[in-house]
């Protein structure tokens, strides 16, 4: 029996952070806006077999109506907060036949129609009941669509009540994925760099799909996405006024990330004006010394021992902080090789990086309903630097053990109570060291994922962030909450070339 397929397009104007966002021109100088971008798009999905763009009864969306039918693409018009209803909507007007749906988010205009016919795919071969990119993820965010079938999309018709799930629509599954068969979407190698986010919340965010797309049109659309996750990667760092103490393992870990030696400097200025990638600073460099292309970052000290790292970029009319520490009682100068082993892929996949990006890791606490609870990080921390360090019978070594001190002193203390010594942590929550130094956590196939310090990464927060146990994780949810024993297996390479 065939599966038909339909691609519903969501779109509005009234986003309170970025009002008339979908209608912003992608490139500048050019007519296409970002929601007809999304919408061409939605129609080279392989294999779907009708598509429809769903927005609201508002007169502000009125202007979706002649985009979406000189494409082709018929109109549902429904509640503006009740997203499910208008999903619901859509399919029962235009597609009552179709088995699943492909919820197309507008704000994300650079995502890949062959991944999100994989997604498709993988969720109609498994019989599961949503597929997602997101939450536990290993692509970029903006890449991929959740898929749904229409039995579980019309479920949540029917008994969702919480306005958090009648505006998320999927949300309602993951608040209850016991009660859901529930996939995540795996990155292809060449595609795996869950740090990077193309979605379009803020006015920064379309300067940085902007960017993005700019570093790929050269290239045929299928090609672009693998491309842009190698091209982002490739980026010279240029650091200005560290300590020389810290430069082989910041030299180390640029290597690892980017196969570039980065570049040092005595000065911010210098570095700032050494045309490199990023430069990235303990002070502020001169804003008019700034040419690097993907612009700079740097410390900004607070009171109360508070840490911002703020960013800018000559085309910016101000700089913006891109994270907030609260306390950090650490020297200054030790700052960078502790804090950017967790996130320099952050950085380097921002350009320029999302204010307030140090949210993005987690799912938005606005989208959880009250009450509820998910596996995975408990909290923003959890996803920087693991929450259980289980030791073993020799003690870390000093550089690691000043790591676990500075990460102790940002949240709560870590456990040292060890468990029954056959247990291992699970990919969300911990490592355990070994004699020799191997670092060991638990993985989907019931077998321990490794790693060395030195070998993976320089430090444990690089290994916590390190592609394998990223992979790990997602690996992870689909056997912990994946299809029932019996079904297609949920786990199979994908590529998005």
């Amino acid at each position: 029996m065939s599966n038909t397929t339909l691609a519903v397009i969501l779109a509005r104007s009234g986003a309170t952070r970025f009002p008339g966002k979908m209608t912003r021109p992608l490139r500048p100088g050019e007519p296409e806006t970002v929601v007809e971008r999304v919408m061409r798009s939605a129609l080279a999905i392989p294999d779907v077999d009708a598509a429809v763009l769903a927005t609201s009864t508002r007169p502000e969306d009125d202007v979706f109506e002649p985009l979406a039918r000189r494409l082709g693409i018929p109109v549902f018009r429904g509640p503006e907060q009740d997203v499910t209803a208008r999903m619901a909507g859509a399919r029962r007007a235009v597609a009552p036949e179709a088995d699943t749906v492909i919820r197309v988010c507008a704000d994300n205009p650079l995502f890949s129609p062959r991944l999100a016919a994989q997604a498709a795919q993988k969720l109609q071969d498994a019989g599961a009941h949503v597929i997602t990119p997101a939450e536990y993820p290993t692509l970029p965010f903006g890449f991929s669509m959740v898929a749904l079938s229409a039995a579980c999309l019309e479920r949540i018709d029917r008994e969702a009540r919480d306005a958090v799930h009648r505006e998320h629509v999927e949300n309602f599954c993951y608040d209850r994925h016991h009660d859901f068969d529930i996939l995540y979407q795996l990155a292809p190698p060449e595609c795996h760099l869950p740090e990077l986010v193309l979605t379009l919340d803020y006015p920064e965010d379309l300067e940085r799909i902007r960017l993005a797309d700019a570093l790929v049109q050269d290239l045929p659309p299928d090609q672009r996405h693998a491309a842009l996750v190698e091209r982002i990667l490739d980026c010279v760092v240029a650091f200005g006024g560290l300590p020389q103490d810290q430069k082989q393992a910041l030299k180390d870990l640029c290597t690892s990330i980017t196969g570039r030696e980065p570049l040092f400097f005595p000065t911010a200025d210098q570095a700032a004006r050494s045309g490199a990638g990023l430069c990235i600073s303990m002070t502020r460099p001169d804003p008019a010394a700034v040419r690097t292309t993907r612009g700079a970052l740097w410390l900004v000290p607070g009171p109360h021992e508070a840490l911002s790292i703020r960013y800018g970029h000559p085309e910016l009319k101000r700089p913006y902080d891109v994270l907030r520490l609260p306390r950090v009682p650490a020297p200054a100068e030790k700052l960078p090789a502790l804090l950017l082993p967790a996130l320099l892929k952050r950085f380097l996949a921002g350009f320029p990086p999302r204010a307030g990006a140090h949210q993005v890791a987690l799912s938005c606490a606005e989208k959880i309903s009250h009450g509820a609870t998910r596996p995975g990080f408990a909290c923003f921390e959890d996803s920087l630097f693991p929450s259980r360090l289980l030791p073993g019978p020799r003690p870390l070594a000093p550089a690691l053990q000043e790591e676990v001190r500075f990460w102790r002193s940002l949240r709560t203390p870590l456990p040292d109570a060890p468990p029954p010594t056959d247990a291992l942590p699970d990919p969300f929550t911990g490592l355990r060291a070994e004699a020799d130094g191997t670092l060991l956590w638990q993985t989907a196939e019931n077998r321990p994922g490794t790693a060395r310090p030195g070998r993976e990464g320089f430090s444990l927060a690089q290994i916590w962030n390190c592609r394998a146990i990223q992979r790990d994780r997602a690996l992870w949810m689909n056997q912990q909450h994946g299809p029932a024993p019996g079904r297609a297996s949920a786990v199979r390479e994908m590529s998005c070339r």
